[in-house]
């Protein structure tokens, strides 16, 4: 008899469980890559050297697109000219400003020894996607130098800028001096 009862003893007690249960969140959270610009590789605009004309005045260019140094009238010597250049790259931007200060492009170099003594500038600016192909930058006012589009998030993109001009009036009553002139450029995108 004792077998039975242990069996049934064994029966009627209650199950020990162990068993346990648990529960594990998934979640994710996205975030767009933040944009970021710079300008770099700036290159000075320079006027070189010229031989200053013994009557008259004489004008110098440097063309924006090309480079390329014409004197009006012609045939007087420039040396050590060149176009003034920077590049803005990015990545993730979808629109970006560069600005200038509220006067915008200078309209004279001044000289350095005498700040009375001024030579009128006409600039010119351009702007290309490649490198290659430019046309007029779209400054639309005060302050703006350019704006434009980019491709946006996951994307990087370049542009090429080039400033050149025409300085005036040169004659031999011009001081003898090196002139200049500063355009600071501030950058945002977005």
């Amino acid at each position: 008899m004792r077998p039975i009862l242990f069996i049934l003893i064994l029966w009627r007690m209650p199950c020990i469980s162990l068993a346990q249960s648990a529960s594990i969140d998934a979640t994710i959270a996205f975030q767009s890559p933040s944009p970021s610009c710079s300008i770099s590789g700036a290159d000075d605009l320079s006027f070189g050297t010229l031989e200053q004309p013994v009557t008259g005045s004489v004008s110098v260019t440097v063309n924006a697109e090309s480079g390329a140094v014409t004197t009006t009238p012609t045939g007087y010597k420039v040396t050590g000219a060149a176009v003034g250049d920077f590049q803005l790259s990015g990545s993730h931007v979808s629109s970006y400003t560069i600005r200038m200060s509220a006067q915008g492009l200078p309209t004279a170099l001044v000289s350095e020894t005498e700040t009375s003594n001024t030579i009128p500038y006409s600039a010119v600016t351009r702007r290309s996607d490649d490198g290659t192909t430019w046309s007029s930058t779209s400054a639309r006012g005060p302050g703006q130098f350019d704006s434009g589009t980019a491709s946006g998030h996951f994307s990087t993109f370049t542009r090429y800028f080039r400033i050149g001009g025409t300085i005036s009036g040169i004659a031999l009553s011009t001081p003898h001096a090196k002139y200049s002139a500063t355009i600071t450029l501030s950058l945002s995108c977005s």
